[in-house]
């Protein structure tokens, strides 16, 4: 009888002891990842740096590596034909030697000018700050040995660069050169001369509107041609000009 009844004890334990160990396994099937799956990693994205530090560096030949968008003219080149300059200017002073002489019967006379006036015209095309036109210098004169008259003409192909004087708002300067053909004339006693020609001229400009503006300056120049030279001076003028 006492030997029943401990088979029975055992065999309940035993029986617990299967329970809870079938219970342990389903939980630990439940909580395992599928078959063949990895664990998910997170992983913290950096964030991307502002555009601005990978902006394209300018390129040799674009007109933005020295011409911001600013300063550019609707052309978007800095060396265009989009602008239009004309100048016109008086002369109150021209001043002359002429290597002008003529035989008399004591000698020889070289000619002597006195100071005298003109006035010049401009036209060019370029852009902002340069441009390329013809100009036309006209002076008039008395010569004093042989109390006749004298004039110059000179027409030149002229080169001018333009620019903001720093500092002096509405101001800009104007330097320029011009190769040309000049024309001396006397009314009587020396030689009229036809020669090569060659000015250097600069000028100040005060706007007055946007495409008006008041100039003063002044210029030089040399007639002749290599090895010979028949006449040079200065000028001194004062002008206006439009520029659109």
């Amino acid at each position: 009888m006492g030997s029943d009844n401990r088979q029975r004890a055992t065999a309940r334990i035993l029986a617990a002891l299967a329970c809870v160990g079938a219970m342990v396994g389903c939980a630990a099937v439940e909580g395992a990842p599928p078959r063949g799956s990895e664990p998910t990693t997170l992983v913290a994205a950096a964030p991307s740096p502002p555009a601005a530090l990978f902006a394209a560096e300018p390129q040799q030949g674009d007109p933005d590596r020295y011409y911001p968008e600013s300063r550019r003219s609707e052309s978007e080149t800095p060396f265009g034909l989009d602008h239009v300059r004309l100048d016109a200017f008086f002369i109150p002073a021209f001043w002359i030697t002429a290597d002008e002489k003529v035989d008399t019967s004591f000698g020889s006379d070289r000619a002597d000018l006195d100071t005298g006036t003109g006035f010049g015209l401009r036209a060019g095309v370029g852009s902002e700050h340069q441009s390329i036109g013809l100009m036309y210098v006209a002076s008039f004169h008395e010569e004093e040995t042989s109390d006749s008259d004298a004039s110059t003409q000179a027409l030149y192909l002229d080169f001018a660069y333009h620019n903001d004087v720093g500092g002096v708002r509405g101001a800009t300067f104007e330097v320029g050169a011009g190769l040309g053909v000049a024309h001396l004339e006397f009314d009587r006693e020396f030689d009229t001369e036809t020669e090569g020609a060659f000015n250097l001229h600069g000028m100040l400009k005060f706007a007055v509107t946007d495409n008006f503006s008041v100039d003063a300056g002044l210029g030089g120049f040399v007639f002749g041609h290599f090895g010979d030279t028949v006449a040079y001076g200065t000028w001194l003028m004062v002008g206006a000009s439009l520029a659109f």
